[in-house]
């Protein structure tokens, strides 16, 4: 290197490596001196993949690269203090069998990456391991991270146990995401959990008494897409620490069982929660045949959340179902009318129905949805002008059935949207975000 490149300041060195996202580029910067090594190494390692069919082969080899790559001190800083991010996805189609993680390989991965931040496993098979001493078993140094998602994970004993007693390797997660399958024969199918409050607790696997049971881990946010999993995992969460360090909840909910397990949820951890989104996607009497329009408010216990600022709506629109849309309104704008004072921002989250039937026909689409469901718009746009705390009113659109929507039916719903609710849209409260 030039005496004059040699006199550049190490942080514009820094910033410029900064800029470099190709892996290639990167690889070649380690290579120029010393002084550009570290941060090099540092944004090549950030996030590591293991994704590629033999993930069980490729995570034992991982482990055995940087117990080797922590030794040789000569090679510059250790590369497992620069990996922020893991990934492991097993890519394995579902009707075969998958590979397995145990619990121990889990826990030594943890061991060499001091500055991990989010870890995600998506779809991959969870195995227990049973240490003659629990108590040493466990890393020995808190365990922090910025996420946490199981997507799609299996479990060897086919029910949850596996998941419980990863959890309690932690001790905080920020973000916590679970979507749990179990493999059965090949069969795909999900776990049944335990729905009601009864069943639950005397559950074993939510047994405190347990000395794998988390009941040191302390969740911000739990996210659970799949509402089967809702009462369980709740009732999980309840009896960690997280009761008392959760602020954001989004689980779903289709029946009176999931809707009575988080009421029940709110009312151990209610006055911390800040963000709650609720599912107001099947408000028919087939999903909730035990319980009135009053009793699933009172059953949601949406009052408990004293210090609540965003409040989030899950609903589903049809274009040919007008009574559908009513009743999905109607939910809306009742769970609007017994929201805290506190909540300022409120956000729809609109997911469309029956876009395959219209290909590429997205005017009729359009004419459609605007034909069973503008008057209901305008309606709720005289709830939420009623809520004069209420500083941000924003709608999400998606697709039951698609990852993203054409930006044609975007625009078109936006354009609709802001008709319906031009009152708003004056107001300045009226905005759009991708889901």
């Amino acid at each position: 290197m030039s005496d004059a490149f040699a006199h550049i300041p190490q942080e514009i060195i820094d910033d410029i490596i900064d800029l470099i996202s190709s892996k290639t580029d990167l690889s070649s910067c380690t290579l120029v001196s010393r002084s550009w090594l570290t941060r090099s190494r540092r944004n090549l390692f950030a996030e590591v993949n293991l994704k590629d069919k033999g993930v069980q082969n490729q995570f034992h080899s991982f482990l055995a690269f940087l117990t080797a790559n922590d030794k040789d001190s000569l090679l510059g800083p250790p590369i497992s203090g620069c990996i922020q991010r893991v990934c492991i996805h097993n890519c394995r189609p579902l009707s075969k069998a998958r590979e397995k993680i145990n619990t121990d390989m889990l826990r030594s991965l943890l061991f060499l990456l001091p500055n991990l931040r989010d870890l995600e496993l998506s779809k991959a098979t969870l195995s227990g391991v049973t240490p003659s001493d629990p108590a040493g078993w466990l890393v020995s140094r808190p365990i922090h991270l910025d996420s946490l998602s199981l997507l799609g994970t299996t479990t060897v004993s086919q029910n949850p146990s596996e998941i419980i007693a990863s959890l309690c390797l932690f001790s905080s997660i920020k973000v916590l995401r679970i979507e749990m399958f179990v493999t059965v024969e090949g069969f795909e199918r999900l776990y049944s959990y335990p729905q009601n409050l009864t069943a639950q607790s005397t559950h074993p696997l939510l047994s405190t008494e347990d000395p794998y049971f988390p009941s040191r881990l302390r969740v911000s946010s739990i996210k659970s897409p799949n509402y089967s999993q809702t009462p369980f995992f709740l009732a999980l969460i309840a009896k960690t620490a997280s009761a008392e360090t959760i602020t954001d909840v989004d689980v779903a909910c289709r029946t009176s069982d999931q809707i009575r397990a988080l009421g029940s949820f709110l009312s151990v951890v209610g006055r911390r929660i800040k963000k709650i989104t609720v599912d107001v996607i099947k408000l028919s009497s087939e999903s909730h045949s035990n319980l009135t329009p009053s009793d699933i408010l009172q059953a949601s216990n949406l009052s408990a959340c004293t210090a609540l600022t965003h409040l989030t709506l899950r609903m589903t629109l049809h274009p040919y179902h007008r009574e559908m849309n009513i009743i999905a309104f109607t939910a809306v704008r009742t769970f609007l009318s017994v929201t805290p004072t506190t909540a300022q921002t409120v956000i729809l989250e609109i997911q469309l129905t029956g876009l395959n039937h219209f290909y590429e026909l997205w005017d009729l689409y359009l004419h459609r949805i605007r034909s069973t469901a503008a008057s209901e718009f305008t309606d709720l746009q005289s709830a939420i002008k009623q809520r004069e705390e209420v500083r941000k009113f924003c709608i999400r659109w998606g697709d039951m059935q698609r990852d993203r929507l054409e930006e044609q039916v975007i625009d078109g719903l936006q354009l609709f949207a802001r008709a319906q609710l031009s009152e708003l849209d004056a107001d300045g409260i009226l905005c759009f975000e991708s889901m």
